[in-house]
C-alpha cells in the first residue's frame, strides 16, 4: 500500500511540474498553441522518457501511439529523400510537441525523429491526447 501510495504522490508531482514547465514557456510548440487545453488533465496520464544523444525516438514510416513534449533537451526531425539524401525540418526543443500527426492519424510518420543531445520527453498516449483536445462538433 505504501508503494502505490509514493508512486501516486510521485506521478502528481510530475504531472505539477510539468504543468508548470508548459506554462512558463506559454507554448506547447512554436507553431501551435493548445492555450484551451488543461494541461493538469491532458498529462494524468503520460510517463517521462529519456532519449540519449543519437539515439531514435521514432522513424520516418513507422507508426506512432504517441504524441511527445520535449521537457529538455534537443530531437532533430528529419526525412530520407527518395535519392537516400537526408533533409532535416527543424529541431524541437523545449516546449515542442512532435509526432502528433502520425499518432493522431493513424499513419507512418513522415519523418525520423533522433535525439541530438540527451533528451527528456513526456510521453502522452494519443486517447490521453484526444480526450483533452477541445473541438467543435459539425451539424
Amino acid at each position: 500500500m505504501h508503494v502505490l501510495l509514493y508512486k501516486i504522490k510521485k506521478m502528481n508531482e510530475i504531472r505539477d511540474n510539468l504543468d508548470a514547465f508548459l506554462k512558463s514557456k506559454n507554448y506547447v510548440s512554436p507553431w501551435l498553441r493548445f492555450d484551451q487545453v488543461s494541461f493538469s488533465l491532458l498529462f494524468e496520464e503520460f510517463e517521462e522518457i529519456m532519449i540519449e544523444k543519437d539515439k531514435v525516438l521514432y522513424r520516418q514510416d513507422e507508426r506512432n501511439i504517441y504524441i511527445y513534449v520535449v521537457k529538455k533537451g534537443r530531437i532533430r526531425i528529419s526525412f530520407n529523400a527518395e535519392n537516400g539524401t537526408e533533409k532535416s525540418f527543424y529541431i524541437a526543443e523545449e516546449g515542442s510537441m512532435i509526432g502528433e500527426i502520425s499518432a493522431i492519424d493513424n499513419l507512418p510518420n513522415y519523418s525520423d525523429a533522433i535525439a541530438i543531445v540527451d533528451t527528456i520527453l513526456y510521453q502522452i498516449p494519443k486517447k490521453v491526447f484526444m480526450d483533452h483536445i477541445p473541438y467543435e462538433e459539425k451539424s
